[in-house]
């Protein structure tokens, strides 16, 4: 009775500890993969934007404002608008031309896309883990109660 009762301990122990926690990390690796997607996606609008308001190429320096972070904005001059710096990965840029540009863009939203998908894959197989462990240990408990109730008969 007492092994059982250590064993439903372990069982909820894992549920609780482990695949939940498992399952949390996942999900906040695909909530990242959405934010860079988003972001690269908001990139390649402005790039389309800046291309169809000069589609000869043409352009010359403007005025613009930038987002120093915390969404604190600062007033700034674009010398050669006909090139642009893109993220790469682990903090480097790469100064690239806007087709350039988009077609990076492509590709990598691309992977990334295909990474949460592996994510949500990933996911998926945690919360059916945890809905089996938990059908068991429901199950175990029934059997336990059952058990209880058979010793506990009143007509013995």
């Amino acid at each position: 009775m007492e092994k059982k009762s250590s064993k439903l301990l372990e069982f909820e122990k894992f549920v609780n500890e482990k695949l939940r926690t498992d399952l949390k990390l996942v999900l906040e690796d695909q909530d990242a993969i959405f934010s860079e997607i988003a972001e690269y996606l908001q990139v390649k609008d402005t790039i389309e934007k800046l291309t169809d308001a000069n589609p000869k190429g043409e352009m010359k320096n403007f005025q613009t404002k930038v987002d120093l972070g915390c969404n604190f904005y600062a007033n700034a001059v674009v010398d050669d608008p006909s090139k642009i710096f893109i993220s790469i990965g682990f903090g480097f840029f790469l100064e690239m031309k806007f087709d350039e540009a988009i077609k990076f863009i492509d590709k990598k939203v691309k992977l990334l896309n295909k990474n949460a998908e592996d994510l949500d894959q990933k996911a998926a197989e945690i919360k059916a883990n945890i809905k089996f462990v938990l059908e068991g240990l429901k199950e175990m408990q029934q059997l336990e109660f059952e058990g209880k109730e058979e010793n506990h008969s009143l007509f013995v």
